[in-house]
Parts: structure tokens; sequence; C-alpha cells
């Protein structure tokens, strides 16, 4: 979704464990997240009674 200035991901679940952040090596080419933590201004975990919502944003710009 675009909102605003930004590109906005939202994934939802029903587990409630928080997710770890899985810390990478200059060498790795491939992970959870790695393209992610690479390329978002902001990510993190939205906790609800029904589960929890993973999101990641990225500032866009106009060309």
């Amino acid at each position: 979704m675009i909102h605003d200035q930004a590109l906005a991901c939202d994934v939802s679940n029903a587990p409630t464990s928080t997710p770890h952040v899985w810390h990478t090596r200059t060498i790795d080419e491939s992970g959870r997240g790695l393209l992610i933590a690479t390329l978002t201004n902001s990510r993190g975990v939205r906790y609800s009674t029904g589960g929890q919502t993973v999101w990641a944003q990225q500032t866009i710009y106009a060309t």
C-alpha cells in the first residue's frame, strides 16, 4: 500500500510469538528479512488479541 510518501507492507498471522531478528554476515546471500532489513527505513511488529502484524515501510520519492 502506498500511504503519503511511503510504501508500506503489513503481514498478519495468528501466532503471538515474538519474531527474532537474525543478524546476517556480509557473506550471507539469503535469510529471513535480509532484503527487508537492507532496503526499508523502518520495520516492526504490532500485537493484537488475534495475533501479530509484522510491518515494513520504505520512503518513496517522485521522479
